[in-house]
C-alpha cells in the first residue's frame, strides 16, 4: 500500500514541477479541492492522498531552492505520507531540473534492514541509493550496487573496506561524478530544509572520501556520507564548529544590514569580517581560503586578479570565503558560509578538494557543513 501511494504521489509531482518550471507554482499552489484530514485528528488539515487508502495521508508543500548552476532560484515540489500514527513514511521531492528525489521511512517499532532509504534520480535516469541503519550509511549505485559504507563515529565518517566496491577503473570517473552529484541533489534537500523530520538545530553535512591523484588532475574524491546531524555530532567531529558559529553570528552582529545597498555588498561584509579574524590567530590548520565559484555566483565575475588581491590584503571586495579546520585525525572540516543562496556544486566540491590538498597533507575524509548567522 506504501509503495503505491508512493508512485502516485510521485506521479503528481510531475504535473507540479510543470508549474514551478513556469513560475505558476506560487500563484496557483496546490489542489486545495483535494479532501484534507479534519481538524483535530492525526494529520488534520494535511491533504488525503486521494485515493481513499486507509492508515496513510498526504501533505504536499513548496520550498525554495537554489539552481546547480546558482544563476537564481529553483522551485522544489515536496509530498508527505504519513502513517495513522502521525509518523512518517515516505516523501517524494521534486526539483525544477527534473531531479528526484524518493524517501521510505521504517515505522516506530519495527526493525527491518534500514530505518531510512533516500532514492536520488537525475534527469538523465542517474541513479543512486542513501540507504541508513543506525550510525551506518550505504550508497549504491543505480543497479544497486555498493559503492561505500561509512560509519558515522565520535571522530566524524569512518569509511569502511568493502569486499568488491563498484567503481571499477574503466568507469570510476563518469560513475565518480555521476554519484556526486547525485549526494549533492541529496544534500541541497536537507540544506533546503526540502524534507525529512530534521529537528530542532539539525545540521545537513556531506562527507567526502579523498583519494590520490596525479598533479594536474582534479583532485579524486567520492561522497561517503550524507545526511543532518545535532550540533553536538558535528562538534564532536569539528570541534571548532561552535567557534565558527559565534564568528558568523558576531559578524552578522556588527553589520548592520540596512548599511548596505544589496544583498551581496552585505554578504562580502560579513565573508570579509570572518576572514579577518580567521586570518589573525595565526593557526595553520584552521584556515579561511577564498572561494572564486561561491563569490562569482554571488557578487558576480569582478576580473580574478582584482579578487585575489583583495583576498590577499584583506580588503572588503567581492570575496566569499570557505574555513577550513585540520582537526588532525584525517579529517578536514569545511565550513561553508552562506550569506547568499548559491548552492554547493560538483564545480564547488571539486574546488574546495583542491583548496583543502593545497592546505594540508594525509587527509582521507572532507566534511563540509553549511554555517549561517542565526541573526
Amino acid at each position: 500500500m506504501e509503495l503505491a501511494q508512493i508512485a502516485s504521489a510521485l506521479a503528481a509531482l510531475k504535473f507540479e514541477v510543470q508549474l514551478l518550471r513556469y513560475g505558476l507554482a506560487r500563484k496557483a499552489g496546490f489542489n486545495f479541492a483535494q479532501p484534507r484530514i479534519p481538524a483535530g485528528n492525526t494529520g488534520g488539515g494535511r491533504w488525503t492522498d486521494g485515493g481513499g487508502s486507509v492508515g496513510l495521508v498526504s501533505a504536499p508543500r513548496t520550498v525554495p531552492r537554489v539552481s546547480d548552476s546558482g544563476s537564481g532560484a529553483q522551485e522544489s515540489a515536496t509530498r508527505s505520507i504519513y502513517r495513522a500514527d502521525g509518523s512518517l513514511a515516505a516523501q517524494a521531492v521534486a526539483n525544477a531540473d527534473g531531479s528526484r528525489i524518493v524517501s521510505r521511512y521504517a515505522a516506530p517499532g519495527d526493525s527491518p534492514e534500514w530505518d531510512s532509504i533516500h532514492r536520488v534520480e537525475r534527469a538523465d535516469g542517474a541513479v543512486a541509493t542513501f540507504r541508513n541503519r543506525g550510525n551506518t550509511q550505504e550508497i549504491l549505485d543505480g543497479e544497486d550496487r555498493l559503492l561505500s559504507q561509512t560509519v558515522w563515529a565520535e571522530a566524524g565518517p569512518q569509511p569502511q573496506a568493502i569486499i568488491q566496491p563498484a567503481f571499477l577503473p574503466l568507469v570510476a570517473a563518469p560513475a565518480a561524478n555521476a554519484t556526486i552529484e547525485l549526494a549533492l541533489t541529496l544534500y541541497g534537500a536537507y540544506a533546503a530544509g526540502a524534507f525529512g523530520p530534521l529537528g530542532s538545530g539539525a545540521q545537513p553535512v556531506i562527507a567526502f572520501t579523498a583519494r590520490e591523484y596525479a598533479p594536474g588532475q582534479s583532485p579524486q574524491m567520492a561522497p561517503s556520507y550524507v545526511g543532518a546531524l545535532t550540533k553536538e555530532e558535528v562538534e564532536k567531529a569539528c570541534r571548532r564548529y561552535g567557534e565558527v558559529l559565534d564568528y558568523a553570528d558576531d559578524a552578522a552582529r556588527k553589520l548592520n544590514r540596512s548599511d548596505y545597498a544589496s544583498a551581496a555588498t552585505y554578504g562580502t561584509a560579513v565573508h570579509s569580517e570572518i576572514n579577518r579574524r580567521i586570518r589573525a590567530l595565526g593557526d595553520p590548520n584552521f584556515v579561511s581560503e577564498f572561494s572564486l565559484l561561491k563569490t562569482r555566483d554571488e557578487v558576480g565575475a569582478p576580473s580574478l586578479p582584482k579578487l585575489l588581491e583583495d583576498f590577499r590584503y584583506g580588503r572588503e571586495g567581492s570575496i566569499r570565503i570557505d574555513v577550513l579546520e585540520n582537526t588532525g585525525t584525517g579529517t578536514v572540516c569545511v565550513y561553508d558560509f552562506k550569506t547568499g543562496r548559491s548552492g554547493l556544486t560538483a564545480a564547488r566540491s571539486i574546488e574546495i578538494a583542491k583548496a583543502v590538498s593545497r592546505r594540508f597533507e594525509g587527509v582521507r575524509n572532507i566534511l563540509v557543513t553549511e554555517v549561517r548567522p542565526s541573526q
